[in-house]
C-alpha cells in the first residue's frame, strides 16, 4: 500500500461508493464476497451516482483543471516549487459529496 492508496480508501468507504478489506484480512473468500456484495447491493450504484452528478454539477475535469491553473498563478507558486506539493482545500470545490 503506496501514498494516496489509503486516502483514496477512506473517501470510498465514507461516500458509501465501495467497500475496503484491510490487507490482513484479505482471502479468497472475502475478495469474492464483498465483490458480490458492492455489485448487487443498490446503495452502492446509487452512491457512485451521486458522487457523477456532484462532479459534474461542480464543473468536473474542467474546473478541476481551472483550479490548479489558478493555484499555480497564484503566491502558492514558490511554495508548489520549493516543496512540490500543490495545495488544494476542500472549500475550493462547491459540493462536498456529503
Amino acid at each position: 500500500i503506496t501514498f494516496e492508496q489509503p486516502g483514496n480508501a477512506a473517501r470510498i468507504r465514507q461516500t458509501g461508493t465501495g467497500e475496503v478489506i484491510p490487507v490482513s484480512r484479505l482471502s479468497e473468500s472475502q475478495l469474492r464476497q464483498t465483490i458480490s456484495r458492492v455489485l448487487t447491493e443498490e446503495s452502492y450504484l446509487h452512491n457512485a451516482q451521486r458522487i457523477k452528478n456532484a462532479i459534474a454539477q461542480s464543473g468536473g475535469v474542467k474546473k478541476a483543471a481551472s483550479i490548479i491553473e489558478q493555484c499555480l498563478k497564484s503566491e502558492s507558486d514558490r511554495e508548489i516549487l520549493e516543496t512540490g506539493f500543490l495545495p488544494i482545500s476542500f472549500t475550493a470545490f462547491p459540493n462536498n459529496f456529503s
